[in-house]
């Protein structure tokens, strides 16, 4: 499905993509990973009830700091990891995708849907369904068909919480988020 954008994509200035459920390309990958992962990560906690989890980034010199959201996702069951349009990976392995833009960088993991919209500057009383707002009304089933796909690809263990293959769950030692909301 041809979709247009409201917004350019951050890295390739993209107005428009094809997005098809469950299908995983260089559109998807664009549209996601540099301008609406947050419509992505809601359908992802829709589908999944995973927590959502915001990578900040500080802005402004001297005096005139403040962070700013960059990039959600879910947190797939393990502490450390995130599912995001590339998958379930480590913290860092998510950072060093924004590692060029400057840092430095922090996690925060909203411990509820408010906290979250408030960090990503939606309003107050935002429904459980904003993110079928961000795109074409139309789009909202690519979406969903994209999220189904991703969480399809962690493995469950014993039905409890989720265990993707490989991946520790500790990032080098490091605290797995600093519990927070960026603004």
């Amino acid at each position: 499905m041809l979709v247009r954008l409201p917004h350019p994509t951050w890295r390739r200035g993209l107005t428009s993509v094809t997005l098809r459920p469950g299908v995983i390309d260089e559109d998807a990958r664009e549209v996601f990973a540099w301008g609406y992962c947050h419509t992505l990560a809601g359908a992802l906690h829709q589908v999944t009830g995973w927590p959502l989890v915001v990578l900040c980034k500080r802005f402004g010199g001297p005096g005139r700091q403040r962070w700013h959201w960059i990039h959600a996702g879910v947190n797939p069951g393990r502490p450390g990891l995130l599912l995001d349009v590339a998958g379930v990976r480590a913290l860092p392995e998510a950072e060093a995708d924004y590692a060029p833009y400057g840092g430095p960088f922090r996690w925060a993991l909203p411990g509820n849907h408010p906290s979250f919209c408030r960090a990503i500057g939606l309003p107050d009383g935002a429904p459980g369904t904003w993110w079928r707002q961000d795109l074409a009304p139309a789009a909202a089933v690519a979406v969903l068909g994209i999220a189904a796909h991703l969480a399809g690809q962690v493995a469950w263990d014993a039905g409890r919480r989720a265990q993707p293959p490989g991946i520790p769950g500790r990032s080098r030692g490091r605290r797995p988020y600093p519990y927070d909301n960026c603004p």
